[in-house]
């Protein structure tokens, strides 16, 4: 399952750091893990 980041122009410390953050976490996130957090944010109401 991939997602699609848009990434900015610049390259910051800032967005790199954001980069590593969610590849990292998307690789050590498991399916169910990442379909129960899904469930959780689409059923939280939309501000």
């Amino acid at each position: 399952m991939v997602i699609p980041i848009e990434a900015p122009p610049d390259d910051t410390l800032a967005t790199r750091v954001l980069k590593t953050l969610v590849s990292r976490t998307i690789n050590d996130i498991t399916y169910e893990q990442m379909s129960r957090i899904v469930r959780r944010l689409s059923r939280m109401p939309k501000t």
